[in-house]
């Protein structure tokens, strides 16, 4: 960026952080920072999501959590204060990135978003990392836009937005025609109000998929799909098999 300053150059920066992500690792003083911490309660099905009627591909994924990853209690809340402290070291890193904008008085004219492709369970349903399930705890990711002067500030959204509606706002924002085939929510206008008479979107739509063959057992396929609707009954649909869950508590 400091390149682009001198030259007087517009950049676009896609900046990458591993953290939080396995390994659960972190330097000092971040290990240590929420060591006090008493942290919010899991989300767990306390007899096991097999006894909760989960779908296969879940109750395989938490048989393989158990048998690799075996935590008791003590080790899980370790972990969770490590993630915790991985996403503080990120968001100390990211304080550098605006740092420097403010300092270079480029903050006014650099659109930042910030956002992530996936969540951790962390614990939530007995598991961890991630499978093909679509819980809040993966699929809820932040999705922060900043543009001072441009954007409204301090403005924490309800609304349903997806990551594919990143390309068509920032299209409009630089002044771009946007394709007819894109099949993104231009909301460009919403940020720059901060507020709007309807919703954004009816629906959001997310995808779990893995590669190669499925598994010979019945009711199992390689895809994972959801679509979330605004206050109503949720159909969730796993591996070709679908379900009915209530929002917002079985979406955990």
């Amino acid at each position: 960026m400091a390149d682009n300053v001198k030259r007087e150059q517009p950049f676009f920066i896609w900046l990458s952080y591993l953290y939080p992500h396995t390994p659960y690792e972190v330097p000092e003083p971040y290990f240590s920072l929420y060591k006090d911490v008493t942290l919010p309660p899991l989300r767990v099905e306390k007899e096991g999501l097999m006894a909760a009627n989960k779908p296969f591909r879940q109750v395989f994924h938490q048989e393989n959590n158990d048998r690799l990853l075996p935590f008791d209690d003590k080790q899980v809340d370790a972990m969770r204060k490590t993630y915790y402290g991985m996403v503080t070291l990120v968001d100390d890193e990211v304080k550098r990135i605006t740092d420097f904008l403010q300092a270079n008085h480029l903050a006014g004219n650099t659109i930042i978003i910030f956002t992530s492709d996936h969540g951790d369970y962390q614990g939530d349903h007995g598991m961890f990392t991630k499978s093909p399930a679509l819980y809040d705890c993966l699929v809820r990711v932040p999705l922060i836009f900043s543009w001072p002067g441009t954007i409204a500030g301090n403005v924490r959204s309800d609304q349903l937005i997806s990551q594919v509606d990143i390309m068509p706002t920032l299209l409009s924002f630089a002044g771009v025609p946007i394709p007819k085939q894109v099949q993104g929510v231009d909301i460009s206008e919403y940020l720059r109000k901060g507020a709007t008479q309807k919703p954004l979107r009816q629906e959001v739509y997310a995808e779990y998929g893995i590669p190669g063959a499925p598994f010979d057992r019945p009711g199992w396929r390689r895809y994972s799909r959801t679509i979330r609707r605004i206050r109503s009954l949720l159909p969730w649909v796993f591996h070709g098999k679908p379900t009915q869950c209530h929002w917002p508590e079985d979406s955990g």
